[in-house]
């Protein structure tokens, strides 16, 4: 969930910020881009999902990881290119990305954990990753960017954040084709009718 929550921040929390401070576009440029990657984000997850049901969630985890690791850098460049169109283009690239990872994170995370479990076991990783890393990330960003002098800061923290959920999703086991479980079974047994 580390780069779940990083990528959501920089994408939907700090990038309308860094439109307007370190890019000097104007405050409806960067409501425009905030709303055009939402809407690229709002478009993709929906069938991305229905994708993980049909090829597993590892995949699309594996993707969005590499994704976020190899193209981070080479967005943020676009970010900083000084067109307005680039820039606008570069944040919905960030959005795709996000709703790639995002769109098989949570129930690859749910599945993770027996059906007794399951939703406190993830409740509880979910939003440690989320007090964390996520609410964090506006944050570390603009101090690795005031630290640096580097406006590219926040891709290489975006960057490390998806290379360390890469690795952690290359060991994870695929959850997509197993049963729930005896407990779902005999929940739904116990179920009256």
């Amino acid at each position: 969930m580390i780069v779940f929550n990083v990528g959501y921040y920089v994408v939907f929390t700090y990038l309308p910020t860094y439109f307007i401070k370190t890019l000097r576009f104007s405050n409806t440029t960067a409501f425009i881009s905030m709303t055009t990657a939402s809407l690229v984000a709002l478009f993709l997850i929906l069938p991305l999902a229905a994708l993980s049901d049909r090829i597993g969630r590892r995949p699309l985890l594996v993707t969005g990881a590499l994704g976020f690791a190899v193209l981070a850098y080479p967005l943020f460049l676009l970010l900083n290119s000084g067109s307005m169109g680039a820039a606008i283009a570069a944040h919905c690239g960030l959005a795709a990305i996000e709703a790639l990872y995002v769109s098989a994170a949570v129930t690859a995370g749910v599945e993770l954990f027996s059906t007794r479990v399951r939703y406190s076991g993830f409740s509880v990783g979910y939003n440690i990753a989320v007090a964390g890393f996520g609410g964090t990330t506006p944050y570390v960003a603009t101090w690795l960017t005031g630290r640096t002098g580097n406006p590219m800061a926040a891709a290489f923290y975006l960057m490390a954040a998806a290379v360390v959920s890469l690795l952690t999703v290359l060991r994870m086991r695929e959850t997509s084709a197993r049963p729930l479980g005896v407990q779902a079974r005999q929940a739904v047994g116990d179920m009256p009718r």
